[in-house]
């Protein structure tokens, strides 16, 4: 029963309205009162919000003028209207998952702001119900500049990827055009041989640490999650992060006992300076690669990266750990992986993804160095994979210099 609504002071005018048939398919209305097409599922072909500044007695106005378009332009609808105390106008409407139920909360943030585009799912509430939420996606996406669109068939856009694989796409507000925006989705050239860790990563150096911290970790930031940081902390480790060019002489300088490869989005091969660090360091000291530093690591030491289908996504992805012969969950979120046919003899696979059988782990066989493509620190879990800081300062204990 959302999807018009007075939010706080600002008083705003979503342009989009569904309406249910009697027949039990649903239509979507948008932009100032237009039917969009329905295809026989009833789910729309585009979506598009909008806001519009307007008075309490406009709203009013716009959304009984609107119902009358509605009521006499498609026929058979079953439609109510109602006016809240607080201002927020009101329609049925069902969708099978909400999205921002908790809201926003500050302190869980993993980066200094969000790195994503666009923002696209089933159904968004507006009124978050958590003591710690400060703020409402719909808020925190406007404060940031990013786009939002809701009333996607998910489930469906989910199903069209794993059939066909990560397909380019477009969004927009402003052209309204199928055939536009589709030639605008087949234009882009894509994320292959972009350097999207320069663009997340840290301008200049920071520090945490505990109290009493036993290891001087490195950590060279990709795209580095604010958790990984945490869990680096709670294993005795004092982190000094450095943003993603800093060179291996300059990481030896800060006098490390471990240097850890972080997390971070996109293809590693355009990623030339990170690679000739990484090989600076081998032999030096001990290294640990999470993510896109378990491809990093990968690429220095001599594999290959492909793209993946449509890439490992969620918190759910199973693998199989050959030291303890146990299956694991994991957390994952890559696009590109290190092929197993490549590796040289000086590494061998510590564990496997059990849906495609991608690498999620290597071990140098001398050297005290190890990366895995999944996020052990994921917050919210699973931990399966947490042991592996307390295995890295095992490392850097028996090999301190």
């Amino acid at each position: 029963m959302l999807n018009a609504h007075f939010d706080g002071h600002t008083p705003f005018y979503h342009c989009e309205i569904r309406m249910k048939h009697r027949d039990g398919t649903w239509v979507w209305v948008r932009d100032h009162g237009r039917v969009v097409t329905r295809n026989p599922e009833g789910l729309p072909e585009w979506i598009v919000g909008s806001h519009i500044d307007i008075t309490q007695e406009k709203r009013e106005h716009i959304a009984a003028q609107r119902l009358n378009k509605i009521a006499s332009s498609v026929p058979g609808v079953i439609y109510e209207f109602e006016m809240d105390d607080d201002g927020q106008m009101a329609f049925p409407y069902a969708s099978p998952g909400i999205v921002d139920i908790y809201g926003v909360t500050p302190e869980d943030d993993e980066s200094s702001k969000p790195h994503v585009r666009g923002f696209l799912m089933k159904e968004c509430c507006r009124l978050p119900s958590n003591w710690r939420s400060t703020q409402s996606l719909p808020a925190y996406l406007e404060e940031h500049n990013i786009l939002g669109i809701e009333g996607i068939d998910t489930r469906e856009l989910t199903r069209r990827v794993r059939i066909k694989g990560v397909m380019p796409a477009a969004i927009s507000t402003e052209d309204l055009d199928p055939d536009s925006m589709v030639a605008k989705a087949q234009a882009w050239s894509g994320l292959e041989g972009l350097d999207m860790a320069a663009e997340v990563s840290c301008t200049e150096p920071y520090v945490d640490s505990p109290d009493d911290p036993r290891f001087h970790v490195v950590a060279l930031d990709y795209g580095i999650k604010r958790n990984i940081v945490r869990c680096l902390v709670d294993a005795g480790c004092k982190v000094t992060v450095v943003p993603a060019q800093t060179t291996a002489d300059e990481v030896m300088a800060l006098k490390p006992d471990g240097v850890f490869l972080s997390n971070g989005p996109g293809d590693p091969r355009p990623l030339d300076y990170a690679i000739e660090t990484c090989k600076g360091l081998i032999g030096k000291k001990p290294i640990f690669g999470i993510c896109l530093g378990h491809e990093i690591l990968g690429l220095a030491l001599g594999a290959e990266i492909y793209h993946l289908k449509f890439g490992h996504r969620g918190a759910n992805q199973p693998i199989k750990e050959y030291a303890t012969d146990r299956i694991l969950i994991t957390s994952e979120n890559h696009g590109w992986g290190i092929a197993a046919d490549s590796l040289p003899d000086c590494l061998e696979i510590t564990r496997r993804n059990l849906n495609d059988d991608c690498v999620e782990g290597l071990h140098h066989k001398e050297l005290p160095i190890f990366s895995i493509q999944c996020h052990p620190e994921a917050s919210p879990g699973p931990h399966d994979s947490y042991h592996l800081f307390g295995y890295f300062t095992e490392l850097m204990e028996k090999h301190a210099s």
